[in-house]
């Protein structure tokens, strides 16, 4: 089984690739093309939903938090790559 960094690593991986090998209908390229503001409206809406998600959390529920926890990653992910920072 892979540990939370490894898949961690490997999301990086395929973002880094998507950056370097655009596939035309990929969301990753669109945020790509849109640059730093497109992504960065993007982490400020998901890290929003985050911080809603968290206000509604009822004990032992975290499912929603934990979906719009993993989009917030991938989109500063995403910002990373576009920056060319790895991990």
């Amino acid at each position: 089984m892979a540990s939370s960094a490894d898949i961690l690593e490997r999301l990086m991986m395929i973002i880094e690739d998507r950056r370097d090998n655009p596939p035309e209908r990929s969301y990753t390229t669109a945020l790509f093309q849109g640059g730093t503001d497109k992504i960065g409206r993007k982490i400020s809406e998901e890290a929003a939903e985050v911080v809603e998600a968290a206000g509604k959390v009822e004990e032992g529920d975290h499912q929603h938090l934990v979906y719009e926890s993993a989009d917030l990653i991938y989109h500063l992910f995403v910002m990373l790559g576009y920056h060319n920072v790895s991990l």
